[in-house]
Parts: C-alpha cells; structure tokens; sequence
C-alpha cells in the first residue's frame, strides 16, 4: 500500500505583501500508510491554495523547504531539503508539485536515511514546508 498524502492548511506568512508578487506560506501535509521508496510522498500546491484562497487560477513556485519534522509520538522523520523535487503538472503554473522522501536519523530538513518500504506513517504526524510562490488570478499576478 502507497502512502495518502492530505494536506491539512496553507497558511499565509505575515499576510499579503504590498509590493511585489511573492508570497510565503506554510504547507501542514498528513502523510499515512506505508511507504514505498518508489512512490514517494507529495501533494499539489496549486490544489492546496485553491481550496484555502479561492480565484487562484495558477502559481509559480520558487522554493519549498522542510519546516518542521514528521512526530507522531515514537517518530521523528524529516523531508531531506536536498531531495525535495518541485515538478509542473497544472496548465499555466510552474513547479506545483511537491514532492520528498521520508527520511530517518536526521532532523529539519537535513540529510538521513530513507526510510524502508512498509514503514507505517500515520496522521498522527505531518510534515510542514515553507513554499515560496507566486499566486496568479485569472490572466496576471495580483494581490488579494
């Protein structure tokens, strides 16, 4: 069984900018299942942000990095910053794919081990990334 990722919120950082189109948001994803090194874990950006800001049509992402580890109370696992992939799969926006490996024997974002296939993660753990984009309304970037 692959893993089911479930993104729980994307907050906003500091609230809107009133210059310039980048944003900084905090990505809270739930993890469960058992991990298989050949699938690994991910979630779309662009779906996050539509469910928590609506008239969003696209987004650029610029960069995602790992803000706090994986802790279900006996685990502790990271998303290693130096294999967090972005990918472009939404029409119109540019790296809204997220996508990382679980990794043990390390904390915040630095290197570990990859963890084993069938290891068990639960939704008593979630992974939370720092995601610097911008958000794009209809045809051009804006502010909300």
């Amino acid at each position: 069984m692959a893993t089911t990722q479930t993104v729980y919120g994307v907050d906003e950082l500091k609230g809107s900018q009133t210059n310039g189109t980048l944003r900084v948001f905090r990505a809270t994803v739930g993890v469960s299942g058992g991990y298989l090194t050949g699938t690994k874990p991910n979630f779309n950006f662009l779906s996050a942000i539509q469910n928590s800001h609506m008239g969003v049509t696209a987004v650029k992402v610029k960069s995602a990095t790992a803000f706090r580890d994986y802790n279900d109370g006996t685990n502790i696992y990271t998303a290693s910053n130096a294999v967090i992939a972005l990918a472009t799969v939404n029409s119109g926006s540019t790296n809204d794919k997220i996508t990382w490996t679980v990794e043990s024997g390390a904390t915040n974002g630095d290197t570990g081990t990859e963890v084993s296939d069938a290891t068990a993660l639960t939704l008593a753990g979630q992974f939370e990334f720092i995601v610097v984009a911008e958000l794009i309304f209809g045809s051009s970037p804006g502010a909300y």
